[in-house]
């Protein structure tokens, strides 16, 4: 993929083929628990793995609303593909955080590297010799199956104060998987398991404490490129918001294609002929446009920020927190109401329209994605209160 194929125009052909790829193999991945091959193969394809890598490692260093546009286009054909991919496009811009010796160790042979992340841990850290010894489970491990390397969050004794925690860089081969460990209802091709690493060493230069997210300040005639310099807390996130966009996008355009076909018994008409369900067809264009501009507009803040290489405040993290999970929850209820609208045909496991409503509440699930704990967290900040909520960035 080069760096001007994303966005896609509507009925550009890489777009269509993609997302019917996508659609056509969707069902698979649910009865696999994790996305088919072929699948994580087009991903790659199209460059989701690469685009926010650095150049210098034969990434695409895209502007980070170009991935967003991406990832929305992928949803309209399976969100739980669409999640992947970005999360495949995260995590390489976590990593562009290490130092220059942890991403050579992961990209000196080429950047289409799956990686794969959790800050949902049971480990601890011991310090040794020229690292630590890493043990311990994380949850809720997107795409690990396919996963090359594992970015795993835990903690280590500290001298006083707090404890420290950081970022910690495992290859995929020394951990395991819990394949039974993701029976779920929604997102089911996203093989979000539990993975386990027993004793493993981790040398230093793979670890990044939570403490100095900051990139790897530049030798000499290198700078740092803004994209790496945009505050973690507002960023990431921002991409699996616009999974939730993409469904909602889809679900919009199944079901006024439906309605333009599906007879209402008790009425002899046409579904389209229906006051109610233009009413319904109409909330959901509005729900869907006020989400579209509310993820833009935080993903322009942050782009902002980066620009000029400045944190956020406390309340600003937050701010943009409860941005994404509100986007989230206008896609929510527009996929609701069309599926409220759509009669039992769409109970049936051929129609995609169940998919996207199960899903689209496995992404409201996500802890960073729920609206109750991201907006108390909000409104607690904003009159002084404080945090209600823990984060493992700083800004």
């Amino acid at each position: 993929m080069d760096e001007r194929r994303w966005p896609l125009p509507a009925g550009d052909t890489l777009a269509a083929h993609a997302v019917e790829a996508l659609a056509g193999q969707a069902a698979e991945a649910e009865r696999l628990g994790r996305l088919p091959d072929a699948t994580v193969a087009l991903l790659l394809d199209l460059g989701m793995a690469r685009s926010l890598v650095p150049r210098r490692w034969g990434g695409l260093e895209q502007p980070l609303a170009v991935v967003l546009d991406a990832v929305e286009t992928l949803a309209h054909g399976c969100m739980s593909a669409a999640w992947c991919a970005a999360l495949f496009a995260e995590h390489p811009w976590v990593l562009a955080h290490f130092p220059e010796e942890a991403q050579a160790d992961v990209w000196s042979d080429g950047p289409d590297v799956p990686i794969s992340m959790s800050i949902a841990a049971q480990a601890e850290a011991t310090p040794v010799a020229g690292g630590f010894t890493l043990s311990g489970a994380w949850t809720f491990v997107s795409g690990c199956d396919h996963a090359r390397w594992l970015l795993l969050l835990a903690g280590w004794p500290g001298d006083d104060g707090p404890a420290p925690n950081g970022l910690f860089l495992v290859p995929r081969a020394e951990a395991s998987i819990d394949h039974t460990s993701w029976q779920v209802a929604g997102l089911r091709g996203t093989g979000s398991k539990i993975v386990s690493v027993q004793g493993a060493f981790v040398p230093a230069h793979r670890v990044l404490e939570a403490a100095t997210h900051a990139p790897e300040r530049p030798r000499a005639a290198r700078a740092v490129s803004p994209l790496y310099c945009q505050p973690v807390g507002g960023t990431l996130g921002l991409a699996l918001a616009a999974v939730a966009l993409g469904g909602a996008e889809g679900a919009f355009e199944l079901f006024r294609q439906r309605m333009k076909q599906r007879v209402l018994r008790l009425r002899r008409e046409v579904q389209a002929a229906d006051p109610a369900a233009q009413i319904e067809l109409a909330a959901t264009a509005v729900r869907v446009a006020s989400a579209r501009l509310l993820l833009h507009d935080a993903c322009e803040e942050v782009r902002q920020a980066g620009e000029v290489d400045g944190e956020l405040s406390a309340e600003a993290v937050a701010r943009l927190r409860v941005y994404k999970a509100h986007v989230v929850a206008l896609c929510a209820e527009a996929i609701d109401r069309l599926f409220a609208s759509s009669g039992g045909g769409a109970l049936q496991d051929a129609n995609p329209l169940q998919r996207l409503w199960r899903d689209v509440h496995a992404v409201q699930a996500h802890a960073s994605l729920n609206w109750s704990s991201q907006a108390q967290n909000y409104g607690s900040i904003a009159v002084g209160l404080g945090p209600t909520l823990q984060g493992w960035w700083r800004g």
